[in-house]
């Protein structure tokens, strides 16, 4: 069980998401712009974790990982359906550009 969730990889995830939920709350506002660089920046994190760390990522883990920042920001308020079709783009598309787990 060690192997799957390496001690390493859950503290480093959760130091993620922690502040890119701090960060969440502590926006100035909601624009597109905003949003997308905060969520591209924790995209990037979360990329680096990965890669340091060998691709410890498991497929459910990815998916819940999006979800959770789509979650997150729903949970401000924020219309993500709304937000990814003005980018062209399906709600659950939001980490796709910058995700590489």
């Amino acid at each position: 069980m060690t192997d799957l969730y390496p001690v390493a990889k859950i503290e480093e995830t959760d130091a993620v998401l922690v502040d890119f939920a701090e960060r969440l709350l502590v926006l100035p506002d909601l624009t597109d712009g905003t949003v997308m660089s905060l969520v591209e920046a924790t995209v990037l994190r979360l990329n680096d974790v990965n890669r340091r760390l060998g691709s410890v990522f498991e497929t459910t883990e990815r998916d819940e990982l999006a979800y959770y920042l789509i979650e997150s920001l729903e949970d401000v308020g924020l219309d993500v359906a709304g937000l990814m079709a003005r980018q062209g783009r399906e709600r659950y598309e939001l980490t796709d550009e910058w995700r590489d787990w």
